[in-house]
């Protein structure tokens, strides 16, 4: 169906769209029901939030003393997911599709496993990962392992 209707309690708001497994255009819930823009089976509607973790600057104890006000750098993290579709990490696109037969006309699958992210930079004095999930698909982040390096 292309109408979706039974959604009086989202009246006036809009809503996130997932259709047979493709995020649609955000709708304005009115006269309780939205509209597709093309008919769909299996459709998940709600309210947009988007989900956050954020990583904290590690405090490394040395000889030296404390890692905090030093130069840092997390050089690398592994992100572990089940079956996830998605995510950025401060702001870069964390990809998860694959291309080959069918990748355009199937929706992705999800994806299990450990993925690298890196290139994150130096700052003084902190060392903050922000990592989020702005559309409305499967997130299920299990472990961050952080490879991080300090300098005076």
């Amino acid at each position: 169906s292309a109408e979706w209707t039974g959604l009086d309690h989202l009246e006036g708001m809009e809503v996130d769209i997932v259709a047979d497994g493709a995020v649609q255009a955000r709708q304005t819930v009115t006269g309780g029901k939205i509209t597709l823009t093309k008919e769909a089976v299996d459709v998940t509607i709600g309210l947009p939030f988007t989900p956050q973790i954020l990583l904290l600057t590690p405090e490394i104890v040395s000889g030296a003393g404390s890692s905090q006000g030093n130069h840092m750098r997390t050089s690398e993290i592994v992100l572990r997911f089940l079956e996830t579709l998605g995510c950025t990490v401060n702001g870069q696109v964390v990809a998860f599709k694959e291309l080959g037969l069918g990748a355009l006309t199937n929706p992705p699958q999800t994806f299990t496993g450990d993925h690298r992210v890196t290139n994150l930079g130096w700052d003084k004095g902190i060392s903050r990962i922000l990592i989020e999930q702005p559309q409305p698909l499967p997130f299920h982040l299990l472990a961050v392992i952080r490879k991080f390096t300090v300098n005076d």
